[in-house]
């Protein structure tokens, strides 16, 4: 599904094809799974995976008013196409963010597509700005 995303949004590098892919995302997921920072939620239905969320909790450096801060990193955010309209996504990510809350993370960030941000501003995220560096060749 991860490959499908990407398809999906036109993002897809050229550079690297379908079958060099495969092995990387499952050797990932395999190591993602046995993560305690990492936490992925599925909808299955029916034997297939119609849905996924991942976060990853990221530590924060302690401050006086809060020794064990924590925020989620959400990514991997999919519906298959078929069954966006059945609300899935959005149940999904209600389930996230009321587990960030049981988990006292201080907030959930994400890095959406232009096309994801009115799902995730309907989902209560705002857009806020932030400032990245990125890795020049």
């Amino acid at each position: 599904m991860r490959w499908d995303f990407r398809v999906e949004h036109g993002i897809a590098a050229s550079s690297v094809q379908q079958e060099e892919f495969l092995p990387i995302i499952k050797q990932f997921l395999t190591e993602a799974i046995d993560d305690p920072a990492w936490t992925i939620w599925v909808v299955d239905l029916d034997g297939l995976i119609i849905a996924h969320i991942f976060c990853q909790r990221i530590k924060k450096m302690p401050r006086p008013e809060n020794i064990h801060p924590e925020f989620g990193y959400v990514t991997n955010v999919y519906t298959r196409p078929t069954y966006r309209k059945l609300k899935v996504g959005s149940r999904l990510l209600r389930h996230v963010q009321a587990w960030a809350n049981e988990e006292k993370l201080e907030m959930l960030v994400l890095w959406p597509s232009t096309k994801a941000i009115p799902f995730y501003e309907r989902e209560g995220f705002l857009l806020s700005g932030s400032m990245e560096w990125i890795q020049q060749d």
